[in-house]
């Protein structure tokens, strides 16, 4: 099992590599580029870690994108403090990332409920 989680944990990594070289680029600061691309994709394929189950897909998904989170609030209060303004720069990147991220975790789980109820999709049987 960990042997598949560690080519999520690639697999992912590489879109958040890719997603910077194509998307926009609102830093270049080797931070920025580290956990709010590399890292907070690569921690999403730590999703499967839990097992097969709704609880702990579910479970997995949830940490996952708290993992993923911590790499865009850490980005956010040590290259994009700036914005914060007078206000605490961890406490402005908590809310600012937190704002999409709950959204997302959300749709996330939303989508995969259902999925998970058709098992013979998301793992056929080896024949």
């Amino acid at each position: 099992m960990w042997h598949n989680v560690g080519i999520c944990i690639i697999v992912a990594a590489v879109e958040g590599t890719i997603e910077f070289i194509l998307g926009p680029k609102w830093s270049m600061h080797p931070i920025s580029i580290i956990f709010d691309y590399i890292v907070a994709y690569g921690v999403l394929g730590l999703a499967g870690v839990f097992g097969k189950k709704t609880a702990n897909i579910i479970i997995g998904i949830v940490f996952a994108v708290f993992l993923r989170f911590v790499c865009h609030v850490i980005s956010g209060a040590v290259v994009f403090y700036e914005y914060a303004g007078a206000q605490n720069p961890w406490i402005y990147s908590i809310l600012y990332n937190g704002s999409f991220l709950s959204l997302e975790l959300l749709i996330t789980v939303l989508i995969t409920i259902p999925l998970v109820q058709v098992p013979s999709i998301l793992y056929p049987k080896n024949n």
